[in-house]
């Protein structure tokens, strides 16, 4: 019995040293998961196949764990898992929210409206309700002016 060497890379998948592989990296060495779908498959994999961890574990390489996509529909699964925050920008889980946007949204619900709306409904920038929402001053206030008119 041969006892296989493993170790960890540093995005955490585990790695098997496997000189001779034709997809080895340049330190010789082929992550596990990969080994495992072909060992399943009976067949190399191709470069633009790549092994999905179903429940994200990297380290969990049973083969019912392990699925087989192409690089596009791998990005497309991961993809899925995040969105945009629509006040700042920033990716974000699904369904969390980010500091900046949990803040409107929350008093957002005062008016019953999103952001969007409230911008047309008073002619303002999202910038200028994202202020007066944090500083508690009602949107239908008007501007106040740096100069004093006579």
């Amino acid at each position: 019995m041969v006892l296989q060497t493993f170790v960890k890379n540093t995005q955490g998948y585990i790695i098997i040293r496997k000189p001779n592989h034709p997809f080895a990296h340049s330190n010789k060495y082929v992550k596990r998961s990969r080994l495992i779908m072909e060992q399943h498959l009976g067949r190399y994999l191709k470069s633009t196949e790549i092994i999905h961890h179903i429940n994200r574990n990297i380290t969990d390489d049973r083969i019912e764990n392990l699925s087989l996509l192409k690089q596009r529909e791998h990005s497309q699964i991961h993809n899925k898992a995040t969105r945009r925050c629509s006040y700042c920008g920033r990716l974000i889980k699904k369904n969390n929210f980010c500091h900046s946007e949990n803040k409107v949204n929350r008093h957002s619900e005062l008016y019953g409206k999103s952001i969007k709306e409230l911008m047309v409904e008073f002619k303002l920038s999202r910038a200028t309700i994202w202020r007066r929402l944090n500083k508690n001053i009602p949107l239908n206030e008007p501007k106040k002016t740096h100069c004093k008119l006579r």
